[in-house]
Protein backbone atom coordinates (compact mmCIF):
# COMPACT_ATOMS: atom_id res chain seq x y z
CA UNK A 1 0.00 0.00 0.00
CA UNK A 2 1.25 3.49 -0.84
CA UNK A 3 1.81 5.22 2.27
CA UNK A 4 -0.08 8.51 2.98
CA UNK A 5 1.72 11.74 4.02
CA UNK A 6 0.50 13.16 7.21
CA UNK A 7 -1.51 16.94 6.78
CA UNK A 8 -0.64 18.04 10.57
CA UNK A 9 1.49 20.90 9.20
CA UNK A 10 -1.50 21.50 6.48
CA UNK A 11 -4.26 21.47 8.78
CA UNK A 12 -2.51 23.93 11.19
CA UNK A 13 -1.86 26.65 8.20
CA UNK A 14 -4.63 26.14 5.84
CA UNK A 15 -8.15 26.76 8.28
CA UNK A 16 -8.91 30.44 6.26
CA UNK A 17 -9.00 28.11 3.09
CA UNK A 18 -11.56 26.05 4.19
CA UNK A 19 -14.67 26.74 2.33
CA UNK A 20 -18.49 26.74 3.26
CA UNK A 21 -20.41 23.48 1.88
CA UNK A 22 -22.00 23.50 -1.80
CA UNK A 23 -24.85 21.85 -3.30
CA UNK A 24 -24.21 17.93 -4.26
CA UNK A 25 -24.56 18.84 -7.88
CA UNK A 26 -22.30 21.47 -8.31
CA UNK A 27 -19.06 21.54 -10.29
CA UNK A 28 -17.31 21.71 -6.63
CA UNK A 29 -19.16 18.29 -5.71
CA UNK A 30 -18.07 17.04 -9.43
CA UNK A 31 -14.23 18.16 -8.80
CA UNK A 32 -15.11 16.40 -5.35
CA UNK A 33 -15.33 12.91 -6.76
CA UNK A 34 -13.17 13.21 -9.31
CA UNK A 35 -10.39 13.95 -6.91
CA UNK A 36 -11.27 10.89 -5.17
CA UNK A 37 -10.45 8.55 -8.37
CA UNK A 38 -7.01 10.26 -8.33
CA UNK A 39 -5.99 9.26 -5.17
CA UNK A 40 -5.82 5.85 -6.26
CA UNK A 41 -3.20 7.34 -9.35
CA UNK A 42 0.34 5.24 -9.83
CA UNK A 43 1.40 8.97 -9.30
CA UNK A 44 2.64 9.94 -6.09
CA UNK A 45 2.19 13.60 -6.63
CA UNK A 46 -1.38 13.26 -8.22
CA UNK A 47 -2.12 11.18 -4.63
CA UNK A 48 -0.93 14.00 -2.76
CA UNK A 49 -1.92 16.92 -4.37
CA UNK A 50 -5.61 15.11 -4.83
CA UNK A 51 -5.33 14.93 -0.93
CA UNK A 52 -4.71 18.18 -0.06
CA UNK A 53 -7.58 19.59 -2.10
CA UNK A 54 -9.69 17.42 -0.79
CA UNK A 55 -8.92 18.65 2.92
CA UNK A 56 -9.33 22.05 1.61
CA UNK A 57 -12.51 21.74 0.26
CA UNK A 58 -13.87 20.48 3.74
CA UNK A 59 -17.46 19.74 4.03
CA UNK A 60 -17.82 19.80 0.08
CA UNK A 61 -15.61 16.48 0.21
CA UNK A 62 -17.58 14.80 2.63
CA UNK A 63 -20.07 13.16 -0.41
CA UNK A 64 -17.06 12.04 -2.34
CA UNK A 65 -15.00 10.79 0.31
CA UNK A 66 -17.68 8.99 2.00
CA UNK A 67 -18.42 7.05 -1.66
CA UNK A 68 -14.29 6.75 -2.05
CA UNK A 69 -14.82 4.46 1.67
CA UNK A 70 -16.18 2.07 -0.23
CA UNK A 71 -14.50 1.81 -3.69
CA UNK A 72 -13.10 -1.19 -4.76
CA UNK A 73 -9.48 0.18 -5.30
CA UNK A 74 -8.35 0.02 -1.85
CA UNK A 75 -5.73 2.57 -1.92
CA UNK A 76 -9.13 4.79 -2.73
CA UNK A 77 -11.18 3.36 0.04
CA UNK A 78 -7.94 3.63 2.84
CA UNK A 79 -7.53 7.47 2.00
CA UNK A 80 -10.89 8.14 1.92
CA UNK A 81 -11.34 6.77 4.68
CA UNK A 82 -8.39 8.58 6.53
CA UNK A 83 -9.11 12.05 4.96
CA UNK A 84 -12.94 12.81 6.00
CA UNK A 85 -12.21 13.34 9.77
CA UNK A 86 -9.28 16.02 8.31
CA UNK A 87 -11.78 17.61 5.60
CA UNK A 88 -14.62 17.31 7.74
CA UNK A 89 -12.21 18.50 11.50
CA UNK A 90 -10.81 21.69 9.01
CA UNK A 91 -14.05 22.46 7.68
CA UNK A 92 -15.42 22.89 11.95
CA UNK A 93 -12.60 24.77 12.36
CA UNK A 94 -13.29 27.42 10.04
CA UNK A 95 -16.87 27.50 10.72
CA UNK A 96 -16.48 27.94 14.56
CA UNK A 97 -13.34 30.74 13.49
CA UNK A 98 -15.67 32.88 11.77
CA UNK A 99 -18.42 32.54 14.33
CA UNK A 100 -15.86 33.87 16.96
CA UNK A 101 -15.07 36.60 14.79
CA UNK A 102 -18.89 37.81 14.59
CA UNK A 103 -18.92 39.33 17.16
CA UNK A 104 -21.80 41.38 16.21
CA UNK A 105 -23.82 38.24 15.39
CA UNK A 106 -24.46 39.87 11.62
CA UNK A 107 -23.53 36.96 10.20
CA UNK A 108 -25.60 33.53 9.42
CA UNK A 109 -23.28 30.33 11.00
CA UNK A 110 -24.24 26.75 9.93
CA UNK A 111 -22.77 25.61 13.29
CA UNK A 112 -23.97 22.31 14.66
CA UNK A 113 -26.87 22.41 17.83
CA UNK A 114 -26.58 26.26 16.98
CA UNK A 115 -30.12 26.95 16.61
CA UNK A 116 -30.95 24.41 19.72
CA UNK A 117 -28.05 26.76 21.68
CA UNK A 118 -29.49 29.58 20.32
CA UNK A 119 -33.32 28.87 21.65
CA UNK A 120 -32.28 27.29 25.11
CA UNK A 121 -29.12 29.16 26.05
CA UNK A 122 -29.55 32.82 23.96
CA UNK A 123 -27.10 35.20 22.37
CA UNK A 124 -25.97 37.25 24.26
CA UNK A 125 -22.26 37.42 24.66
CA UNK A 126 -21.38 35.21 27.75
CA UNK A 127 -23.70 32.30 25.68
CA UNK A 128 -22.09 33.44 22.61
CA UNK A 129 -18.28 32.87 24.15
CA UNK A 130 -19.42 29.51 26.06
CA UNK A 131 -20.93 27.96 22.51
CA UNK A 132 -17.50 29.28 20.97
CA UNK A 133 -15.45 27.39 23.58
CA UNK A 134 -17.56 24.39 23.32
CA UNK A 135 -17.43 23.73 19.64
CA UNK A 136 -13.53 24.61 19.93
CA UNK A 137 -12.70 21.53 22.37
CA UNK A 138 -15.38 19.21 21.16
CA UNK A 139 -17.33 20.40 18.40
CA UNK A 140 -16.88 16.77 16.69
CA UNK A 141 -19.73 15.83 19.78
CA UNK A 142 -22.14 18.44 18.58
CA UNK A 143 -22.01 17.71 15.17
CA UNK A 144 -22.75 13.89 15.92
CA UNK A 145 -26.05 14.81 17.42
CA UNK A 146 -27.38 15.92 13.93
CA UNK A 147 -25.53 13.17 12.02
CA UNK A 148 -25.22 10.09 13.46
CA UNK A 149 -27.59 10.75 16.76
CA UNK A 150 -27.71 6.26 16.44
CA UNK A 151 -24.36 6.78 18.16
CA UNK A 152 -24.68 9.54 20.13
CA UNK A 153 -25.02 7.47 23.85
CA UNK A 154 -21.92 5.60 22.74
CA UNK A 155 -20.24 8.63 22.09
CA UNK A 156 -21.11 10.29 24.82
CA UNK A 157 -20.51 7.74 27.58
CA UNK A 158 -17.35 7.11 25.82
CA UNK A 159 -16.35 10.74 25.97
CA UNK A 160 -17.34 11.10 30.04
CA UNK A 161 -15.66 8.19 30.97
CA UNK A 162 -12.34 9.02 30.20
CA UNK A 163 -12.70 12.58 31.51
CA UNK A 164 -14.14 10.39 35.03
CA UNK A 165 -10.52 8.39 34.32
CA UNK A 166 -8.16 11.68 34.33
CA UNK A 167 -9.74 13.10 37.26
CA UNK A 168 -10.06 9.69 38.99
CA UNK A 169 -8.24 7.27 37.73
CA UNK A 170 -9.33 4.01 36.10
CA UNK A 171 -12.81 3.23 38.22
CA UNK A 172 -11.78 -0.61 37.73
CA UNK A 173 -8.84 -0.07 39.58
CA UNK A 174 -5.02 1.95 39.33
CA UNK A 175 -4.77 5.73 38.75
CA UNK A 176 -3.03 7.31 35.94
CA UNK A 177 -1.29 10.10 37.43
CA UNK A 178 -2.36 10.46 40.37
CA UNK A 179 -5.61 12.50 41.48
CA UNK A 180 -5.78 15.56 39.20
CA UNK A 181 -8.96 17.98 40.19
CA UNK A 182 -7.46 20.56 38.17
CA UNK A 183 -8.16 18.16 34.82
CA UNK A 184 -11.72 19.40 34.25
CA UNK A 185 -12.52 21.30 31.66
CA UNK A 186 -15.55 22.98 32.26
CA UNK A 187 -16.39 23.98 28.62
CA UNK A 188 -15.82 20.28 27.49
CA UNK A 189 -18.11 19.18 30.56
CA UNK A 190 -20.60 21.84 29.18
CA UNK A 191 -20.52 20.08 25.61
CA UNK A 192 -21.12 16.54 27.08
CA UNK A 193 -23.80 17.96 29.16
CA UNK A 194 -25.54 19.89 26.15
CA UNK A 195 -24.98 16.82 24.09
CA UNK A 196 -26.80 14.58 27.29
CA UNK A 197 -29.47 16.72 26.90
CA UNK A 198 -30.63 15.58 23.26
CA UNK A 199 -33.17 13.29 22.92
CA UNK A 200 -30.99 10.82 20.70
CA UNK A 201 -29.06 10.22 24.31
CA UNK A 202 -30.68 7.41 25.74
CA UNK A 203 -28.58 5.75 28.66
CA UNK A 204 -29.09 2.53 30.10
CA UNK A 205 -28.63 3.33 33.65
CA UNK A 206 -28.17 6.53 36.08
CA UNK A 207 -24.87 8.53 34.20
CA UNK A 208 -23.04 8.65 38.10
CA UNK A 209 -20.15 9.19 36.34
CA UNK A 210 -21.58 12.26 34.94
CA UNK A 211 -22.58 13.33 37.75
CA UNK A 212 -19.52 13.22 39.73
CA UNK A 213 -18.21 15.43 37.21
CA UNK A 214 -20.35 18.56 37.87
CA UNK A 215 -19.87 18.80 41.04
CA UNK A 216 -16.21 19.46 40.89
CA UNK A 217 -14.87 22.55 41.89
CA UNK A 218 -13.76 23.64 38.34
CA UNK A 219 -17.25 23.25 37.20
CA UNK A 220 -18.84 24.68 40.55
CA UNK A 221 -17.22 27.96 40.11
CA UNK A 222 -18.47 28.72 36.77
CA UNK A 223 -21.83 28.19 38.39
CA UNK A 224 -21.40 30.90 41.14
CA UNK A 225 -20.76 33.47 39.50
CA UNK A 226 -24.05 34.80 38.68
CA UNK A 227 -23.06 37.22 35.76
CA UNK A 228 -20.26 35.40 33.75
CA UNK A 229 -21.50 31.91 34.62
CA UNK A 230 -25.16 32.89 33.30
CA UNK A 231 -24.29 30.70 30.18
CA UNK A 232 -22.92 27.38 31.88
CA UNK A 233 -26.18 28.23 34.55
CA UNK A 234 -28.29 27.44 31.43
CA UNK A 235 -26.51 24.57 29.77
CA UNK A 236 -26.57 22.55 33.40
CA UNK A 237 -30.25 23.28 33.66
CA UNK A 238 -31.36 22.37 30.37
CA UNK A 239 -28.91 19.15 31.17
CA UNK A 240 -31.18 18.68 34.32
CA UNK A 241 -34.59 19.45 32.85
CA UNK A 242 -33.74 16.56 30.21
CA UNK A 243 -32.17 14.41 32.30
CA UNK A 244 -33.42 14.70 35.90
CA UNK A 245 -33.80 11.13 37.38
CA UNK A 246 -33.45 9.56 41.37
CA UNK A 247 -30.05 9.89 41.16
CA UNK A 248 -29.61 13.31 39.29
CA UNK A 249 -31.76 14.83 42.04
CA UNK A 250 -30.05 13.44 44.86
CA UNK A 251 -26.58 14.83 43.51
CA UNK A 252 -27.63 18.28 42.01
CA UNK A 253 -29.63 19.42 45.02
CA UNK A 254 -26.44 19.35 47.60
CA UNK A 255 -24.37 21.53 44.96
CA UNK A 256 -26.82 23.38 44.50
CA UNK A 257 -27.83 24.74 47.85
CA UNK A 258 -23.92 24.80 48.87
CA UNK A 259 -23.44 27.31 46.41
CA UNK A 260 -26.68 29.12 46.87
CA UNK A 261 -27.73 28.81 43.50
CA UNK A 262 -31.12 30.01 43.88
CA UNK A 263 -32.55 29.00 40.25
CA UNK A 264 -32.37 25.45 41.55
CA UNK A 265 -34.96 25.82 43.09
CA UNK A 266 -37.28 26.32 40.28
CA UNK A 267 -35.35 23.19 38.02
CA UNK A 268 -36.49 21.25 41.42
CA UNK A 269 -39.69 22.12 41.48
CA UNK A 270 -40.42 21.12 38.49
CA UNK A 271 -38.90 17.44 38.64
CA UNK A 272 -40.97 16.89 41.53
CA UNK A 273 -44.35 18.42 39.54
CA UNK A 274 -43.10 16.20 36.92
CA UNK A 275 -43.12 13.09 38.65
CA UNK A 276 -39.41 12.01 37.99
CA UNK A 277 -38.77 11.63 41.86
CA UNK A 278 -39.72 7.99 42.59
CA UNK A 279 -38.30 7.27 45.71
CA UNK A 280 -39.49 8.68 49.16
CA UNK A 281 -35.92 9.93 49.92
CA UNK A 282 -35.68 11.70 47.00
CA UNK A 283 -39.00 13.36 47.38
CA UNK A 284 -37.83 14.39 50.22
CA UNK A 285 -34.15 16.02 49.46
CA UNK A 286 -35.97 17.41 46.71
CA UNK A 287 -38.42 19.49 48.66
CA UNK A 288 -35.73 20.15 51.41
CA UNK A 289 -33.63 21.59 48.02
CA UNK A 290 -36.78 24.05 47.23
CA UNK A 291 -37.64 25.09 51.10
CA UNK A 292 -33.72 25.76 51.09
CA UNK A 293 -33.32 27.99 48.19
CA UNK A 294 -37.21 28.74 46.45
CA UNK A 295 -40.00 31.58 48.06
CA UNK A 296 -43.28 31.73 48.39
CA UNK A 297 -43.71 31.38 44.42
CA UNK A 298 -42.70 27.54 44.96
CA UNK A 299 -45.79 26.54 47.22
CA UNK A 300 -47.93 24.84 44.96
CA UNK A 301 -45.49 22.35 44.49
CA UNK A 302 -46.46 21.02 47.94
CA UNK A 303 -49.99 20.52 47.97
CA UNK A 304 -50.05 17.55 46.71
CA UNK A 305 -47.43 16.19 48.59
CA UNK A 306 -49.04 17.59 51.71
CA UNK A 307 -51.62 14.48 51.26
CA UNK A 308 -48.59 11.85 50.57
CA UNK A 309 -48.36 9.38 53.49
CA UNK A 310 -45.83 7.53 52.29
CA UNK A 311 -43.38 6.29 55.13
CA UNK A 312 -39.67 7.61 54.40
CA UNK A 313 -37.91 6.60 57.38
CA UNK A 314 -37.82 6.25 60.71
CA UNK A 315 -35.79 8.45 63.55
CA UNK A 316 -35.03 8.36 67.40
CA UNK A 317 -37.14 10.36 69.74
CA UNK A 318 -35.45 9.81 73.06
CA UNK A 319 -36.32 7.74 75.67
CA UNK A 320 -36.01 4.73 73.14
CA UNK A 321 -39.23 5.93 71.75
CA UNK A 322 -38.81 5.57 67.34
CA UNK A 323 -41.01 8.01 65.54
CA UNK A 324 -41.40 8.49 61.77
CA UNK A 325 -40.69 10.65 58.94
CA UNK A 326 -43.32 10.71 56.15
CA UNK A 327 -43.40 12.34 52.77
CA UNK A 328 -46.20 14.82 54.11
CA UNK A 329 -44.32 16.15 57.21
CA UNK A 330 -41.56 17.35 54.91
CA UNK A 331 -44.05 19.30 52.67
CA UNK A 332 -45.48 20.44 55.33
CA UNK A 333 -42.16 22.24 57.22
CA UNK A 334 -41.24 23.05 53.95
CA UNK A 335 -44.91 24.72 53.27
CA UNK A 336 -44.55 26.63 56.78
CA UNK A 337 -40.86 27.78 56.50
CA UNK A 338 -41.48 29.41 52.49
CA UNK A 339 -44.43 30.88 54.16
CA UNK A 340 -42.31 32.97 56.69
CA UNK A 341 -43.30 30.60 59.81
CA UNK A 342 -41.13 28.86 62.36
CA UNK A 343 -41.86 25.49 62.13
CA UNK A 344 -40.83 24.77 65.35
CA UNK A 345 -44.05 26.21 66.25
CA UNK A 346 -45.68 23.75 64.46
CA UNK A 347 -44.74 20.81 66.16
CA UNK A 348 -41.18 20.00 64.66
CA UNK A 349 -39.36 20.59 67.89
CA UNK A 350 -35.86 19.28 65.83
CA UNK A 351 -35.76 21.97 63.00
CA UNK A 352 -32.66 23.49 62.22
CA UNK A 353 -31.21 25.86 59.20
CA UNK A 354 -27.63 26.00 58.61
CA UNK A 355 -26.07 28.46 55.97
CA UNK A 356 -25.29 27.58 52.76
CA UNK A 357 -26.63 23.64 53.17
CA UNK A 358 -30.01 21.67 52.45
CA UNK A 359 -32.08 21.51 54.61
CA UNK A 360 -31.95 18.08 56.14
CA UNK A 361 -35.45 16.28 56.10
CA UNK A 362 -34.12 13.23 58.71
CA UNK A 363 -35.95 14.44 61.66
CA UNK A 364 -38.70 16.67 60.27
CA UNK A 365 -41.07 13.71 61.25
CA UNK A 366 -43.16 13.19 64.68
CA UNK A 367 -43.04 10.70 67.41
CA UNK A 368 -46.42 10.37 67.42
CA UNK A 369 -49.47 10.04 65.00
CA UNK A 370 -51.49 12.29 67.70
CA UNK A 371 -48.32 14.75 67.32
CA UNK A 372 -48.52 14.51 64.01
CA UNK A 373 -52.31 15.31 63.34
CA UNK A 374 -52.17 18.92 65.65
CA UNK A 375 -49.10 20.26 63.63
CA UNK A 376 -51.55 19.59 60.35
CA UNK A 377 -54.25 20.82 62.50
CA UNK A 378 -52.96 24.01 63.57
CA UNK A 379 -51.46 24.13 60.13
CA UNK A 380 -55.10 24.57 58.46
CA UNK A 381 -56.44 26.71 61.11
CA UNK A 382 -53.42 29.15 60.40
CA UNK A 383 -54.41 29.13 56.61
CA UNK A 384 -58.02 29.65 57.39
CA UNK A 385 -57.12 32.04 59.52
CA UNK A 386 -53.93 34.06 59.35
CA UNK A 387 -52.16 35.68 62.51
CA UNK A 388 -52.31 39.04 62.10
CA UNK A 389 -50.20 41.11 63.38
CA UNK A 390 -51.75 43.91 65.94
CA UNK A 391 -50.68 47.58 65.14
CA UNK A 392 -48.85 48.98 67.91
CA UNK A 393 -50.09 52.18 69.06
CA UNK A 394 -48.34 55.35 67.18
CA UNK A 395 -46.41 56.93 69.84
CA UNK A 396 -47.08 60.61 70.48
CA UNK A 397 -44.43 62.24 71.85
CA UNK A 398 -45.41 64.57 74.54
CA UNK A 399 -45.37 68.21 74.79
CA UNK A 400 -42.65 70.28 75.02
CA UNK A 401 -42.27 71.92 78.27
CA UNK A 402 -39.99 74.70 78.78
CA UNK A 403 -39.47 77.17 82.27
CA UNK A 404 -42.35 79.30 82.79
CA UNK A 405 -41.95 82.35 81.12
CA UNK A 406 -41.17 85.33 83.73
CA UNK A 407 -42.17 89.15 82.42
CA UNK A 408 -39.32 91.32 83.19
CA UNK A 409 -40.42 93.72 86.09
CA UNK A 410 -41.87 96.71 84.40
CA UNK A 411 -40.32 100.52 85.47
CA UNK A 412 -41.19 102.77 87.73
Amino acid sequence: MKTLLSFTLFLSTSVCLAAPPVAKDSPESKKAHELVLQLGSKKYRDREKAAAELIQMGRSAKDALIAGKGHADSEVSTRSQQLLPQALALDLMFRIDRFAKDTDGKLEHDLPMHKVYRAKIGTDENARKLFAEMLKVNGALLESVEEEPAKLTERIQRRFQEMYQEMFGNQFGGFRGGYQPGALNPNELCCVLFASASSAYKPNQPDWMLSNLYTQPNFTNQLKDEKAGSAYRKVFFSYLDARMDDNTINQCVWMLTQHKIKEGADIVAKALKDGKASQVYTKANAMCCVGTLGSKSHLPVFETLLKDDSAVQAFNVGGGQRGEIKVKDVALAMTIYLSGKNPKDFGFTMWNVYPNQLIQYHQLGFGTPELRAAAFKKWDEEVKNPTVKKEEPKKIDPPKVGPPKVDPPKGK
